[in-house]
């Protein structure tokens, strides 16, 4: 992951690792909703699910971050030349490779990484913040995390937003122990985890590459408001499209007018349709940013009513949040056209588009993770 990135760019690069990092969490997420748990220690070969080995591998992969950042670049890098040096091309135990860490980093870091090695599951975490003016010298913000379960040590960035613009700031927390940070200007939103440095357990974990995962059980479910007959052949392509690309099936077409309400809890639906057309537009979850209006909709603040104008989102579905809901929406029949004409492999949790293009694309915030803090 870190060869990957754009070494020209920080600030893309950091939002290159986040979203990276946030698929990571995703998966653990998502496959531990249909499979058994299991921690990193317990990697084995298995032929029926995917679990012995994705789950070892992302969980490895934070520990590995982690250290990075408690340790910083420069002496994490010494860490992993050292270890490559003495083990290259042959076998290492865990034991060995903290050996070594312990050895150039000089620090005590079993505690440390056997937090990510040993234990099932994610850190469960609340983010709390308290705000204190001091007077006449700016303000105190105290930034903690209520754990549920054996609580984590780890490292983390707070994103904090003032009058003078946002500022990055790393923090080190040990269990539910605050931190506290001085600004001269009074904060008014705080981000926490803003880089997606841990990953955590919450209920909107759904991206567009989990079609591929259960695609047997999904529903591609059209408009009938107007213009039934253009819907239904909309549809239709898009059907093809998608089997053609990847799942080699066609996966059944329904009216949003005939669905009943046990293919609607019973499977994954992909709603697809223009704005005015499909009932299922006017039932997001209340915790998604947007609302869908007639020839516009409301995304994040902003309102997009162009023509051209398309957003592409995957949510639990409203009716089982066991179940997915993939929803892809368009102003006019044309967008919806150009947002159907190729299949995006690489989309993740939500995509705005312009025309055939994407023009935005990323995550959605983590419930709790975004703080305002008002007057």
């Amino acid at each position: 992951i870190l060869e990957g990135l754009d070494e020209d760019d920080p600030e893309a690069a950091a939002e290159e690792l986040a979203n990276e990092l946030a698929a990571l969490e995703a998966r653990v997420l998502y496959t531990i909703s249909r499979e058994e748990d299991l921690s990193a220690l317990e990697a084995h070969r298995a032929y029926d699910r995917f679990g012995p080995y994705l789950l070892p591998r992302i969980k490895g992969t934070f520990a590995l971050h982690q250290l990075r950042l408690l340790l910083g670049n420069e002496l994490f890098f010494e860490v992993m030349a050292a270890t490559h040096d003495r083990y290259r091309g042959r076998e290492m135990s865990t034991g060995e490779f903290l050996t070594v860490a312990e050895e150039i980093s000089g620090r005590e870091l079993s505690a440390f990484i056997d937090q990510w090695l040993h234990r099932t599951g994610l850190p469960q975490v609340k983010p709390t913040v308290e705000l204190k003016e001091v007077r006449g010298d700016g303000w105190d913000l105290a930034v903690g995390v209520e754990q549920g379960g054996d609580p984590y040590r780890f490292v983390t960035h707070l994103e904090v937003e003032t009058a003078d613009g946002l500022s990055l700031h790393r923090i080190e927390l040990d269990g539910n122990k605050a931190v506290s940070l001085h600004f001269e200007e009074r904060p008014i939103r705080v981000v926490f985890d803003a880089l997606h440095d841990l990953p955590v357990e919450h209920g909107n974990f759904y991206e567009w590459r989990n079609l591929i995962d259960d695609f047997n059980d999904t529903l591609i479910v059209y408009g009938t408001a107007r213009q039934i007959e253009a819907n239904h052949t909309m549809a239709r392509r898009w059907q093809e499209r998608v089997a053609d690309t990847y799942i080699e099936i066609l996966p059944p077409l329904v009216k949003d007018s005939e669905i009943d309400e046990e293919q609607v809890k019973n499977h994954d639906l992909m709603v697809v349709g223009t704005l005015t057309d499909n009932y299922f537009f006017g039932h997001m979850p209340e915790e998604v940013p947007v609302r869908f209006g007639r020839n516009h909709f409301e995304w994040m603040g902003e309102t997009f009513g162009e023509p051209d104008d398309g957003l592409f989102l995957v949510v639990p579905n409203p009716w089982n949040p066991g179940r997915v809901m993939y929803v892809l929406a368009s102003n006019s029949g044309m967008e919806l056209y150009d947002m159907t004409e190729t299949y995006h492999r690489g989309i993740p949790q939500w995509a705005r588009f312009k025309g055939d293009e994407i023009v935005e694309q990323g995550y959605f915030d983590r419930e709790g993770f975004v703080i305002e803090l008002s007057e």
